[in-house]
């Protein structure tokens, strides 16, 4: 995913390093879909493990919101799936 380069973007990436996440929704099965109200109406997907970590799982405009949510899902439970077996073979 490529977003242009302007004035807001580094504003965005500021506050989500001080923990404001602005718009944002719970898109289901641990995911969550960042909004962002420039340009084509860009989404970032994400899940957290505890208190410190965010995951990133892709991202995307509003012409590939379906498929990108659908990928951003199966990575989550691959994770998921990775934590549990490393776990259990521990």
């Amino acid at each position: 995913m490529y977003v242009k380069n302007n004035h807001k973007n580094p504003l965005r990436i500021k506050r989500l390093e001080l923990g404001n996440l602005g718009d944002w929704k719970n898109v289901g099965e641990g995911v969550y879909e960042l909004r962002m109200t420039f340009g084509s109406g860009y989404r970032v997907y994400f899940a957290g493990e505890g208190d410190r970590m965010v995951i990133i799982l892709g991202g995307g405009d509003k012409s590939t919101q379906a498929k990108e949510l659908i990928n951003a899902q199966a990575l989550w439970r691959a994770y998921k799936n990775e934590i549990e077996r490393f776990l259990r073979d521990f």
